[in-house]
């Protein structure tokens, strides 16, 4: 959301005056029968030195076993985390003379308070047998990092070299392949530093140890003399290409420039040309960019269409429309048939939709549409089309390109809204019972999806009213509706208990410990090493949820389980619907909204798709906060209150009270206050002004930037989602023994 100066200011008063943090919604609870509650109990409050006392005297009093070492390691790593790296090593040596499942943490935390106290010797020694004792651990990397570098320190690169090669993903992490280069380096192999610290900087170079990589490659390159080992050119081509990737721009086009000036004759020039103009493109370059692509003609009738595809996207970015046309005529002449035009023509048609120029986006559509069958460009350009038909009113062209996209792309995630808006047109002639028959479809087969939703909703409003020849028309939509693959089952089960594999002991202990941090930290490596497993990821996700990261936990449960807006409330059990739309700080919004005439269900779907319930989320614009509030300017004012902001309570009253602001501005039509939340007013009132817009949906589909459509939808489903689940008219999956 970016807020203007002045409706900064109009919102300060309001800020005054609201209170309080917001409740978390899981409170961390045992799932440990066997741990003592007095020890839970003393875990959850040692996040403060103050507390560190009872559970000292608590881990003094308990007998030899399990329970000791517990409480010995979780007040040996609370006094670590706390900066207090002296009384840690001493009790989490007291945790290791008990024998407990949480050895490999206790050991590694141990070594990392040796080694910040100055006794990197005995941090070493500690180490030594870690990968043979704990070949499991998800510390195993960090545990190889930290012996390297005591080894180091201690003066025994030979040890280092050792423990780093005899490890198995030293070269799949940059910090151990660094560390292995300097250790190469202390022991006088130049040579062999030199080739791993160029493998650091070249294959992984927006890894922060990339920049190491360079300082110790200029030391060595002084030293070597002609004997050091010089990178091809496309070795350092692929360097330029991961740091574009990367999103790095400025980085990415220092290296395509200096390959273009060095390695002026290579067969690869033009790659690098192109690169540079992309990246001058991204950086909002285009005049520069259109010199670079002017300065001559790659050999390559590949990489000639790639350089007209981005000369029609910098002319496009300067409103040269002359020149832009020229590009893209161009390009049809040279190849009429390769993806650069198809994608040229789509953005041509989104850049004459944006002026308000239907006639010539729907010319451009059409053609992408009809040319490229069954590309992405050509799926998107129909879809583009039946929606301009549509906002046109022309009923019988937009009826039938609604249906041909159907016939032809009948798995697309835009088919729910081509059945919506053919029921709406049904309506409009006056066929009600078979508009009746087409929300209805949708609303089976998209249970949660936008136009699902809202067709339930215009069904509930159309009396049962049958017309001649309705019954044929429904036959004919239903063999159209047979194309449509039925719905997404789970891609897992879902009714798995997490905390009953054996694997995961170890976490759930962390989290019963109240150390959701470290919980997560250790799942997340082991997630990594086995991505299939979507027990991993559903236990990750309520760790995350719990320890307030909802937003880590929405994004890692709609991974592993799919398509869930395609699956109704019976398909998926409880605690899954809680991960997927977190229920945290409802107690606040629902406080807040109603200040200002705002739906409370409305601002829990504005939380979870701004920040997902994180109240630290600050966006790449500076937005702040669960609703992401942008400071537009610097001051002293501004800061105070951008500090604010970052408070639960201070930040939904200012996100509701400017919302409220945009929906009095358009006359309490919601669709328009959630586009211009997401996209500034002032494109919407560009939008009002261009299109008639007869409905909702109509405004939402002409909505020309992607983002900001999916957004609104987005927004709106939530709303009636949250309504569902939080007045407990949901039924759930129950999930029966046999399920597990």
């Amino acid at each position: 959301m970016k807020l203007r100066p002045n409706d900064l200011m109009w919102v300060v008063a309001l800020l005054v005056g609201a209170t309080g943090a917001a409740p978390r919604l899981i409170q961390p609870t045992s799932r440990i029968g066997h741990l003592p509650p007095r020890l839970i109990s003393l875990a959850s409050e040692a996040t403060h030195p103050q507390a560190w006392a009872a559970l000292r005297a608590y881990a003094t009093g308990a007998p030899r076993g399990e329970v000791r070492g517990y409480a010995y390691f979780t007040l040996g790593y609370r006094e670590y985390r706390g900066g207090e790296a002296a009384p840690a090593a001493v009790d989490l040596a007291q945790a290791l003379e008990d024998d407990f499942p949480l050895r490999d943490l206790a050991t590694y935390y141990l070594a990392r308070a040796d080694y910040d106290e100055g006794e990197t010797a005995q941090a070493a020694k500690l180490l030594r047998s870690f990968q043979r004792e704990f070949p499991n651990s998800t510390l195993l990397a960090h545990a190889m990092g930290l012996l390297a570098w005591a080894d180091l320190q201690s003066g025994q690169p030979d040890q280092a070299i050792q423990a780093l090669t005899a490890y198995p993903q030293t070269f799949q992490r940059p910090n151990l392949e660094l560390e292995l280069a300097l250790a190469y380096k202390a022991t006088g192999d130049l040579l062999a530093a030199a080739r791993i610290a160029e493998d650091v900087y070249y294959a992984s170079p927006a890894a922060p140890q990339a920049k190491v990589a360079r300082l110790t490659l200029r030391a060595l390159e002084t030293r070597l003399g002609a004997q050091y080992p010089r990178v091809s050119d496309r070795i350092q081509a692929a360097r330029a290409e991961a740091l574009f990737r990367a999103g790095h721009f400025g980085k990415s086009l220092k290296e395509y420039s200096r390959l273009v000036k060095e390695y002026s004759g290579s067969q690869e020039l033009w790659d690098w040309t192109l690169g540079q103009a992309l990246c001058l493109l991204r950086l909002n370059e285009e005049a520069q960019a259109i010199r670079v692509l002017r300065s001559g003609v790659p050999l390559s009738p590949s990489l000639d269409a790639e350089r007209l595809r981005l000369l029609v996207e910098a002319y496009m970015d300067l409103n040269d429309e002359r020149d832009m046309t020229h590009a893209l005529n161009q390009l049809r002449i040279h190849d009429s048939r390769s993806n650069w035009y198809a994608e040229a023509i789509y953005s041509t048609a989104a850049y004459y939709e944006d002026k308000g120029n239907v006639r010539l986006a729907g010319v451009f559509y059409l053609t992408d549409a009809e040319a490229f069958r069954g590309t992405r460009w050509g799926r998107q350009a129909a879809w583009r089309l039946a929606c301009l038909d549509y906002a046109e009113r022309q009923a019988k062209p937009a009826r039938a390109a609604l249906i041909g996209y159907i016939e032809r792309y009948p798995a697309s995630e835009r088919v729910a809204g081509a059945l919506y808006f053919l029921g709406r047109l049904a309506e409009d002639q006056g066929e009600i019972s078979l508009a009746r028959h087409l929300y209805g479809l949708v609303a089976r087969r998209y249970p949660h999806d936008y136009y699902a939703l809202q067709s339930a909703i215009q069904r509930s409003r159309l009396k049962r009213v049958r017309r001649a020849g309705e019954k044929a028309a429904q036959a004919d939509f239903s063999k159209l509706a047979a194309l449509i693959p039925a719905s997404p089952s789970p891609r897992w089960p879902v009714c798995v208990d997490p905390w009953g594999e054996p694997a995961l002991r170890p976490y759930l202990l962390l989290a019963s410990l109240h150390l959701g941090r470290l919980a997560s930290q250790c799942l997340r490596e082991l997630a990594k090493e086995s991505p299939s497993q979507p027990v991993l990821l559903f236990a990750l996700s309520q760790i995350e949820a719990e320890r307030g990261r909802p937003d880590i936990g929405i994004y890692l449960t709609g991974q592993w389980l799919g398509h869930y807006q395609e699956m109704s409330f019976r398909e998926l059990p409880d605690p899954l619907w809680t991960l997927l739309y977190p229920r945290a700080y409802w107690l606040l919004v629902k406080r807040e909204a109603p200040l200002f005439g705002l739906n409370p269900f409305l601002v829990m779907a504005v939380i979870r798709q701004e920040s997902g319930f994180y109240p630290e989320a600050v966006s790449s614009a500076h937005a702040v906060g669960l609703m992401q509030i942008l400071e537009p300017f610097r001051s002293y004012r501004a800061r105070l209150l951008s500090e604010r902001l970052e408070n639960p309570g201070y930040n939904v009253r200012a996100g509701c009270a400017y919302l409220n602001r945009l929906l009095r501005r358009y006359r309490g039509k919601v669709s328009l206050a959630l586009a211009a939340y997401n996209a500034g007013p002032t494109r919407v009132d560009s939008w009002l002004s261009i299109y008639p817009f007869r409905s909702r949906e109509q405004f939402i589909e002409m909505i020309p930037f992607p983002g900001t459509r999916a957004y609104v939808r987005a927004v709106l489903r939530d709303q009636i989602l949250y309504q569902r689940l939080l007045t407990g008219r949901v039924a759930y999956r129950a999930c029966a023994a046999s399920d597990r």
